[in-house]
């Protein structure tokens, strides 16, 4: 998933820098066309120009940031990301450890290659398909 927080529009210096003040405009528009997200402060996302060559917004920016970072602590957004995150990744996990292991059971990987023409030949449905391999790899376990 993409999170967009903060748009930086650089090079706001010397011949470009009114090429990036419209730039920061279209950009801040289009940010306000967004719903309001629950992890997100009043006035975010937001896009701000800055410049590398002069130094010009760096510090307003990382400000920005800083403050950022500290209302989603402080909300709990980081925690339930992270939380979140963690369940996504288990589950992964929990998948690729099942797999691998259906993949070296010889009678469920025998199962699963017949299992799989039988089903490129439209003669099952994956669901009973995925069922039988499970089933196979289970009695062979007990």
């Amino acid at each position: 998933m993409f999170v967009l927080n903060l748009i930086l529009i650089n090079k706001a210096d010397g011949d470009l820098k009114s090429a990036a003040i419209r730039t920061c405009a279209d950009y801040a528009g289009a940010l306000r066309l967004l719903r309001k997200r629950s992890q997100d402060p009043e006035g975010f996302p937001k896009a701000l120009t800055v410049s590398a060559l002069e130094g010009a917004g760096l510090r307003h920016s990382w400000e920005e940031m800083l403050a950022l970072v500290a209302w989603r602590r402080k909300q709990g957004v980081w925690a339930r990301t992270r939380a979140s995150q963690n369940a996504y990744w288990f589950n992964a996990e929990l998948r690729h450890a099942l797999l691998t292991r259906l993949e070296h059971d010889p009678e469920a990987a025998a199962a699963s290659r017949q299992l799989q023409k039988a089903l490129q030949a439209g003669e099952i449905a994956p669901s009973v398909a995925a069922e039988r391999v499970v089933d196979i790899f289970l009695r062979t376990k007990t």
